[in-house]
């Protein structure tokens, strides 16, 4: 069948930008895990638009529905998808605006520099982006 005949629409979103979203950025934030459990408090590692991983020492998970909590973010939507060593693999929820700010900041704390051009890489710095939200442990819902 002619390409032509087919209802194909190019994306409009830029290469780079898909790239800024689907990279695990390294963070080093404080949060907690809202689990059927209860609350535990955790270290973000890094995150995406997809996922995020967590330390949160040896408290052993089973996958089960949890809300990341984060300071001054709405909470976010998740679920446990693996747990080795101290560390949780979260699977989020699509569609939550607050994750993609959450990947844009992590982005640009990591010194993310791509503008859509094609050949062009990103540039990460490995050390660790500027920790926030000390007081999370403090927050209330």
């Amino acid at each position: 069948m002619p390409t032509s005949n087919l209802n194909i629409r190019k994306l409009r979103r830029s290469p780079a930008r898909n790239a800024m979203f689907n990279t695990r950025w390294k963070t080093n934030w404080l949060a907690r895990v809202l689990t059927p459990q209860g609350p535990l408090a955790c270290i973000i590692e890094d995150i995406s638009a997809g996922g995020a991983k967590l330390r949160i020492g040896n408290v052993p998970l089973q996958p089960s529905e949890v809300s990341l909590v984060i300071v001054d973010v709405a909470a976010i939507a998740g679920r446990i998808a693996w747990y080795r060593g101290g560390r949780i693999g979260l699977a989020l929820v699509d569609d939550q605006p607050q994750v993609m700010e959450l990947v844009i900041k992590a982005a640009k704390a990591n010194h993310w520099q791509a503008e859509g051009l094609p050949g062009r890489k990103m540039v990460r710095n490995n050390g660790s982006s500027d920790p926030i939200l000390p007081s999370v442990l403090d927050h209330k819902e």
